[in-house]
Formats: structure tokens, C-alpha cells, sequence
């Protein structure tokens, strides 16, 4: 009977002490296999992974994660050291980032959060400047972006937006802007090719070049300005960026520099 007593604490303690096991993540490395073991071992590690955090020493223990025969497993919480303020806090399921994601800016600020599925982005994403303002959003499938995504300015004005369709093609009109909200640019995609108008403007309004693209080639008329609004070059595309027709450049003082016809690029 003591001999029994005896055998049931032993592998008590013996479980007990296995699910203590803990580590210092500075003692820590990650294989070339993708495995988490003690440094100078080759052993994947199974246990709770510490660090020490803090403005000022004592620095503080905290938890940050837990290890499964050496993969990441559920909530892992990271922070900055010097402030001891939250840098990341992420999710994983056998190693891979799995769940909701957010990353934080040493002053505290969200710099970005979304969810992860089977390791790639999934969902609704957002991104922010150090400053609190919206950096970019959009809504991920399959690692692709999917559907309107917008980025901004530091100083919140809208910098470009525009649609994905599946596999993160672009499509439809896209905009961009300057910092000063004055239009850069409009073009137009048809399943992830350049198909129609193409517009470009200086920041300060006047018009840089126009044309039209054809499944990522330009055709037709292609108009440039110099950023004092005098015109400076026109030029006809026959398909497959050949050059045909008149073509005629000017210098930024209005003056006509050459003209010339084109016949199949020649």
C-alpha cells in the first residue's frame, strides 16, 4: 500500500513539474525547422515562455506564451520593455498565427489589427499612423486583398482608394491624392490589367498626361503637359505600345520642338 501511495505522488509531482516547465524567452531560439528549442539543443520545448518588462528594475515577470512541442499555441501577448506597455498581441494554432492580431506603437497607439486564418490575413484589416490617425483598411480572403480598400495621410486626408476583386486584383476606377487633397491620379483596371482613361495631375492641378489603356497597353492618343500647363508632347499608339501616326513635341516655352509620323513604330 505504501508502495502505491508512493508511485501515485511521485508521477503527481512528476506532472506537476512538466506543467510548470517554464522559460525565459531570451534563452530561446527558433530552428531553421520552424521549432522553438533552449539554446545550444536541438530538443522542440513544450512550457510556458517568460520575459521581464518594465520602465525601471526590478523589471517585472510576465507570461507571455505558451509552447507545444516547440510550436507557439494560443495567445501570445508581447511588451515593450522600456515602457512595459503591450507591442503585440497575437493568436496561434499549432505555430501558425491563427485569430484576431493587433500590434501597438511604443506611445500606446494601435498601429494595426486584424485576423489571422490558417496563417494568412483574413477579413477586415486596419492600419493606423503613430499618430492615432487611419492609415489604411480593407478586408483580406486568402492572404488577397477583396472588395474597397483606402490608405490615408499622416495627416488624415484620403491618399488612394479602390476596389479588389478575388485574388487582389485591382478593378474599376482608382484615385489617388496628394497630401495638399488636390487629385494625383485617375485610372481604371479590368481584372488586375490597366483598361481605359489614365489621367495624371501636378499638385498643383494642372494636368500631367492623358491616355487610355488596353489591357495594360497603351492605344490611342496620349497627351503630356509640362507643370506650367503648356503642352508637351502628343503621341498615337496603335496597340502593344507601338507608336503610329503624328507625333509631335513641344519645349516648356510653347515652342514646337519636333513632329514627325510614325507608321508601326518606325
Amino acid at each position: 500500500m505504501k508502495m502505491k501511495n508512493y508511485l501515485i505522488i511521485s508521477l503527481l509531482i512528476l506532472s506537476v513539474g512538466f506543467c510548470q516547465q517554464e522559460y525565459d524567452r531570451n534563452n530561446i531560439i527558433k530552428m531553421d525547422n520552424g521549432l522553438w528549442t533552449e539554446k545550444f539543443s536541438d530538443e522542440p520545448i513544450s512550457g510556458k515562455v517568460y520575459g521581464y518588462f518594465g520602465e525601471s528594475k526590478p523589471y517585472k515577470k510576465v507570461y507571455i506564451g505558451n509552447l507545444i512541442n516547440g510550436k507557439k499555441e494560443g495567445r501570445w501577448v508581447i511588451y515593450y520593455h522600456s515602457t512595459g506597455k503591450k507591442d503585440s498581441d497575437k493568436n496561434y494554432k499549432d505555430g501558425i498565427l491563427d485569430g484576431l492580431f493587433t500590434d501597438w506603437f511604443e506611445n500606446g497607439k494601435k498601429e494595426k489589427e486584424g485576423t489571422f486564418k490558417d496563417g494568412e490575413l483574413n477579413g477586415l484589416w486596419t492600419l493606423w499612423w503613430k499618430n492615432g490617425n487611419m492609415r489604411g483598411k480593407g478586408t483580406y480572403k486568402s492572404g488577397k486583398r477583396i472588395g474597397l480598400y483606402t490608405d490615408w495621410f499622416e495627416n488624415g486626408k484620403k491618399k488612394e482608394e479602390g476596389t479588389y476583386i478575388w485574388v487582389g486584383r485591382k478593378h474599376g476606377l482608382w484615385i489617388s491624392w496628394y497630401e495638399n487633397r488636390q487629385r494625383e491620379r485617375e485610372l481604371t483596371y479590368s481584372d488586375g490589367h490597366l483598361k481605359g482613361k489614365d489621367i495624371r495631375w501636378y499638385e498643383n492641378g494642372k494636368k500631367k498626361w492623358e491616355g487610355t489603356w488596353n489591357g495594360g497597353i497603351k492605344e490611342g492618343l496620349w497627351i503630356s503637359w509640362y507643370e506650367n500647363g503648356q503642352k508637351k508632347e502628343e503621341v498615337t499608339y496603335k496597340g502593344y505600345d507601338i507608336i503610329d501616326g503624328l507625333s509631335t513635341m513641344w519645349y516648356k516655352n510653347g515652342q514646337k520642338k519636333i513632329e514627325g509620323t510614325w507608321k508601326d513604330g518606325k
